[in-house]
Order: C-alpha cells, then structure tokens, then sequence
C-alpha cells in the first residue's frame, strides 16, 4: 500500500517547505513565462562583479532581480573568502573549499536561470531572505 507523507507544502508552489529551506529548486506556477531575454540578464547575475549589471539594467523583472540578489550573495562570500585565505593554513582551506562551492552554485545558479526557474543559494539564499535582500 502507499504510505501518505505528512509534508507541509508552500503557498507558492508545490515543492514542500522543507526542500525550500535547502536551497532547492523553487518553480513558480507555469502560467508565469521567462522570456529568453530575462534569462539571459540572469546569467550576469552568477559572474562574480558582473552581478550588478541585472540590477542596474532589468530592475523591474521579477525573475531577473531574485537571481541578481542570489549572485550578490555569492560575491559577498567570494569577497569575504579573499579576506579569509589571507589566514595560513585553515584560511587556505576554508577558502579552496569555499572557491568550490561558490563555483558550483554559480554553475547551478546559471543553469537554473537559462532554465527559467527560480533557485536560492543554499545557505546564503537563506540569509538574503532574512536581511530582506
């Protein structure tokens, strides 16, 4: 027989909130479309200093402003690695490990932007949430 899950779903979509708080994929409702030109903009968002030009160009794009605050984010935690490699050996591993991940999330963050979805940095997407970023 199938076993029901008790999971709690968001208001605004249909993944449950649980996989939200990880930094899953967040596909809003197919009714709303991502033109190909919005998706694009959202690729300058993930290239490290680049990631200013969707806020300066597309402002008023929904799409194009939630992967330009996930792209800050990124930056920030690039920047603030830079800081902490400074520091001899734990610093040079927190920051190799830390060059990884934010490289992977780019990647993941660039995919998911030609895609046309909507995605948060894990941890990092978290905290621009809280900030109201």
């Amino acid at each position: 027989m199938d076993e029901e899950k008790n999971v709690t779903m968001s208001a605004n979509n249909n993944l449950p909130d649980s996989e939200i708080e990880r930094g899953e994929v967040i596909d809003e409702p197919k009714k709303d479309f991502v033109h190909w030109s919005e998706r694009v903009w959202s690729i300058f968002a993930y290239l490290w200093i680049l990631c200013l030009v969707p806020f300066i160009v597309k402002r008023d794009s929904r799409f194009v402003s939630h992967h330009a605050q996930q792209g800050v984010m990124l930056f920030i935690a690039e920047v603030i690695l830079g800081v902490v490699v400074i520091i001899p050996l734990i610093g040079w591993l927190i920051g190799f490990v830390g060059w990884i991940l934010c490289t992977v999330w780019s990647i993941h963050g660039i995919i998911s932007a030609l895609a046309g979805r909507f995605w948060r940095v894990p941890y990092l997407g978290k905290i621009a949430k809280k900030i109201g970023f």
